[in-house]
């Protein structure tokens, strides 16, 4: 019996090590397969026949071991081949989209096949742990499932991924927006200087020894609070333009989408700098670079969605470059404010 155990233990551990080879290499900039031929719609067909596949033999690896007689070692290999036969196929497939349907889309397609990957290599590992007999494994299955199920609702094209790319990036934009906000109530104050709000469960500060906002670090609250809400905006508006004009299939079009996306992954890590800098006591020269950052990166994606597709349209209601105007003013006014009201610090 110990040495069934110690095998079927290797049969796991080889199995395991086998998927996080898998992960790993997805993880490397591994260039596609050549795109002769290609088509979209077949591809996604096959994508699901796959992804039902592996869902199958989650369920069916689980029901193995959720009560006796346990599977040999040999009955174990078998099922675990049958697993990486289908992974392998999964990964294959995955290979197989070309960067001509867009970069976001691929990378979307890629996170989702890492975590197919994954949630099976940690069912496994919850098999392995659990000795082999425990009915808890087909609770595990559930984490396989969803993975698998995230497929339905999954970007088919480069338009769709990158408009999730951008809900995204929206959610965490008004994340920061909300952060700046409450620190008004706080009045700038902070634990440590780095914005980390103090909870009830920390000692309190004595009010002398606490960094709060002067008159003056008040005063630059009010543009910076603009600054954040034109970043809001602009991915809003961007947003729209694109649901409603953005186009993915020609290559010239799906670059450009892409190119929003990569300009967009800038705004919120640089919302988040603008932000942590507005905590108590104020740095006036690391506050006025951070507030040229955001607006530099705001504007590039400003002026690069004005000389793109996802501005036309054929609706005479809609005039793009009303709002792309309104928000390139917005953002120089605010920028503009923060830098006259930091340029000479009044002392306290």
């Amino acid at each position: 019996m110990a040495a069934k155990s110690r095998s079927t233990d290797d049969v796991f551990r080889s199995f395991g090590e086998n998927l996080q080879l898998v992960v790993d290499k997805l993880r490397e900039n591994v260039p596609p397969r050549d795109a002769t031929d290609f088509n979209l719609a077949e591809y996604w067909t096959k994508m699901e026949m796959v992804f039902k596949a592996m869902s199958f033999e989650a369920t069916k690896l689980a029901m193995c071991f959720a009560s006796p007689p346990v599977p040999s070692p040999e009955e174990c290999q078998s099922l675990m081949s049958s697993v990486e036969m289908k992974t392998v196929a999964l990964v294959s497939l995955y290979y197989g989209l070309p960067k001509e349907q867009g970069v976001t889309l691929r990378k979307r397609t890629r996170n989702l096949v890492i975590g197919v990957v994954e949630s099976i290599k940690e069912l496994a590992e919850n098999i392995k742990r659990a000795g082999y007999k425990s009915e808890d494994q087909l609770k595990s299955t559930g984490a396989v499932w969803a993975s698998c199920d995230i497929f339905h609702s999954s970007a088919k094209n480069n338009k769709e991924a990158v408009l999730k790319e951008l809900k995204s990036t929206s959610g965490l934009v008004k994340d920061a927006f909300e952060e700046l906000n409450e620190a008004k109530d706080t009045n700038g104050s902070s634990v440590d200087g780095m914005g980390f709000m103090m909870t009830d469960d920390e000692p309190e500060l004595d009010q002398e020894e606490e960094a709060v906002w002067s008159d003056q670090d008040k005063a630059v609250i009010h543009p910076a609070l603009g600054l954040a809400n034109a970043c809001k905006a602009c991915v809003k508006k961007v947003t729209e333009a694109i649901n409603r004009s953005g186009k993915s299939v020609e290559m010239v079009h799906i670059n450009e989408l892409d190119e929003v996306v990569e300009i967009a992954d800038e705004i919120s890590p640089d919302l988040d700098e603008l932000v942590s800098c507005l905590y108590a006591p104020m740095n006036y020269t690391v506050i006025r670079a951070n507030a040229s950052l955001m607006a530099d990166v705001l504007h590039k994606l400003l002026n690069m969605v004005r000389a793109s597709h996802i501005v036309t349209t054929d609706d005479p209601k809609i005039d793009n470059s009303k709002w792309l105007d309104f928000l390139a003013k917005a953002i120089d006014h605010n920028v503009d404010q923060i830098k006259n009201i930091t340029k000479e610090e009044i002392p306290r």
